[in-house]
């Protein structure tokens, strides 16, 4: 995620670290973009330094790039036509709804039972429905592909440009509503995506790469499955498209999201050394890291803030409903841990009854039940539906899987289950991952037979790598066809990441991500 580092008078709540990270990835992607322009100039000699000798580019191959939406960060529209409401204009137009920083707009989108944003979910059809009278859809073509009116993919589209690509031509986008249901993109967003494949194959002449950060790849996973199952069938896909680039892809969620439903936007630990307070437990970080943390030391240093970021971004009265409208979004609950078909079933949450009972440990398939024990009935019924749409099964098609390590993340939840032993407060044990999407997850495209190589890179956080130069050259050597530059790839020392620099000051955003390291020893 591209969030720049912001300090919050608050304790970061439990969703931060899934959901603003991926939404704000595009705010500091273009920070990086404007502010270490020098990185362009520089970018093929550095390329051409890093070139293996003997290896060749094929430059008459070129196979369209079709660039996904992540999870928040792409701009949602609101068409409003409710009669005689305040947030409806006399005359209904489209609008940015997510995210608008106008105080009336935002109110708007997001305050109240009737929000513009806000969704019910059906259980018979597994399809959501705004409320009456109230249109939502992302925003047309790059423009979707936004946020705050900045390009999400920028650096990579610019990189892509440097190599003879064109936007609109063999550089096209896929935004889509990331807030839905699978069943509701069956509707319109995966018709509209094979549209898209479709006529960059027919105009191109090529089949197409398809790529994207963080839910972008088990969206693109779901549609694979459908396009197979229900469009054009395996044949199709052989046919249109030629690999598949997931970029830190969450295939089996993330614990983060999960935390994110239980606890809420507002679930605010207690602060360190009051009754309550949250413990941290980081069996392998090294140095070891404090069961209980300064709130500077948990911001900077453990995890990043969504909680907080939004608070800065928005108004303190609309945390509440932040929260409400997190658990409506379907697409929440599928991205938090599911059923791995490839692994027994997994806990990664625990209940504790009391000082002397044993522990209840809830697995992935058991998560429905946890949220009717809360009395979250309506949660229930969308994380029934989220666990029958998994994206762990092998897609079928060339794979080449990009993901970080060595980050500080969430990998499971320790809450209690009331009584006398709720006031002892929660516990986190933090793992490896890329500091929003823990590694089980992360890694489940290591275990399908069509993935062709597997690209980690260390301790670059959730969001970022689209940032990363030796991303880029993956990306490239796919879609150039360039077989012996993706075999030579090897994964970078963490002070070796192709990262943008500043031009005055020569930093770079590396000191920042090495105080959210997991083992910060050289050779880890």
């Amino acid at each position: 995620m591209l969030d720049p580092p912001l300090r919050s008078r608050q304790l970061p709540s439990t969703v931060q670290l899934f959901v603003l990270g991926v939404a704000l990835l595009a705010l500091g992607a273009t920070l990086r973009h404007g502010s270490f322009a020098k990185r362009d100039t520089d970018r093929l000699a550095f390329v051409a330094e890093r070139q293996p000798a003997g290896t060749t580019r094929d430059s008459s191959v070129r196979h369209p790039v079709v660039l996904v939406g992540p999870l928040l960060g792409q701009t949602l529209q609101v068409n409003d036509a409710r009669w005689l409401n305040p947030c409806s204009p006399w005359t209904p137009t489209w609008t940015t709804a997510w995210l608008n920083l106008d105080k009336l707009a935002a109110g708007c989108a997001l305050h109240s039972s009737h929000a513009q944003l806000g969704l019910t979910f059906d259980p018979t059809t597994n399809r959501t429905k705004s409320p009456e009278h109230v249109q939502v859809r992302v925003a047309e073509g790059w423009d979707g592909l936004t946020f705050f009116g900045i390009d999400v993919y920028g650096n990579l589209t610019q990189r892509l440009e440097s190599e003879g690509f064109a936007r609109d031509v063999d550089i096209l986008p896929m935004g889509y509503d990331w807030r839905l249901s699978v069943a509701d993109w069956e509707q319109e967003a995966f018709p509209r995506f094979f549209r898209t494949i479709s006529d960059a194959v027919s105009k191109n002449g090529q089949p197409v790469v398809l790529t994207g950060v963080s839910m972008a790849a088990p969206f693109t996973h779901a549609f694979l499955k459908w396009a197979n199952a229900k469009r054009g069938g395996k044949s199709w896909v052989q046919k249109n498209v030629h690999a598949f680039v997931p970029v830190g892809g969450p295939f089996n969620g993330a614990v983060n999201a999960l935390s994110a439903l239980v606890g809420g936007m507002a679930f605010a630990y207690t602060p360190p050394g009051q009754p309550g307070a949250a413990k941290f437990t980081c069996p392998l970080c090294d140095p070891p890291m404090a069961e209980q943390v300064s709130e500077e030391q948990f911001v900077m240093k453990v995890v990043d803030g969504f909680g907080a970021v939004l608070k800065e971004l928005l108004m303190d009265w609309l945390v509440t409903d932040i929260t409400r409208l997190l658990r409506e979004f379907p697409s929440l609950y599928w991205m938090s841990p599911g059923v791995d078909d490839s692994i027994p079933d997994r806990s990664y949450v625990t209940l504790q009854h009391g000082p002397w009972a044993q522990p209840e440990e809830i697995k992935a398939s058991g998560l429905p039940s946890l949220f009717r024990r809360l009395l979250m009935h309506d949660e229930a019924e969308r994380m029934k539906y989220a666990l029958s749409v998994g994206t762990t099964e092998d897609p079928g098609v060339p794979t080449h899987c990009i993901y970080s390590h060595n980050v500080r993340t969430y990998s499971h939840l320790t809450f209690p289950a009331g009584g006398v032993l709720a006031k002892i407060g929660a516990s986190v044990e933090i793992g490896d991952g890329d500091g929003t999407v823990h590694s089980d997850s992360l890694s489940v495209c290591e275990r399908w037979k069509s993935t062709v190589k597997v690209y980690k890179l260390p301790g670059v956080r959730h969001g970022f790598e689209v940032i990363v130069g030796q991303v880029h050259d993956v990306i490239v050597g796919v879609a150039k066809g360039d077989d012996a530059a993706l075999d030579a790839w090897t994964s970078p020392a963490f002070v070796d990441l192709d990262v943008p620099r500043d031009g005055m000051t020569n930093a770079t955003i590396l000191d920042d991500w090495q105080a959210r390291l997991l083992v910060t020893k050289e050779d880890a």
